[in-house]
């Protein structure tokens, strides 16, 4: 095919979803297809023709971190009590709601607070993409 106009169809499923794909005819023998995927996690391209399909496999990353996507876990505004360790779950979310995993250099957390004393924090790190300030 070198002057387009080949007719087939394409299909991107995405966490057992499908998702909008525009198909553009480059005019020189090929195409592109352009598609958002929203949700992290294992996806497929479907192409189709008459009798023939064909499929590729691919995966979808998280995002970067977004702090106002991003979760607290546990009751941030309870009542804490002098000298005993208290903790917040922060469970890091890309602008889709996808747990961003642990990797270097992502999103720092700290505990900053308003009251008659110092909070001293510690961030531990659980692996996942969630953290514990301490």
């Amino acid at each position: 095919i070198h002057h387009g106009g080949a007719n087939f169809n394409v299909r991107v499923l995405s966490a057992g979803d499908t998702v909008h794909a525009t198909v553009r005819d480059n005019q020189d023998g090929t195409y592109s297809v352009v598609y958002m995927l929203t949700r992290a996690g294992p996806y497929k391209v479907l192409l189709s023709q008459v009798s023939e399909e064909r499929i590729e496999f691919g995966a979808c990353e998280p995002g970067p971190a977004s702090v106002s996507k991003s979760l607290i876990l546990g009751d941030s505004a309870a009542t804490w009590i002098a000298g005993h360790m208290s903790s917040i779950k922060v469970v890091r979310c890309d602008a889709h709601d996808n747990i961003v995993p642990f990797a270097e250099g992502l999103l720092r957390f700290d505990i900053r607070s308003n009251g008659p004393g110092e909070v001293a924090s510690t961030p531990v790190e659980l692996g996942d993409g969630t953290l514990d300030l301490r």
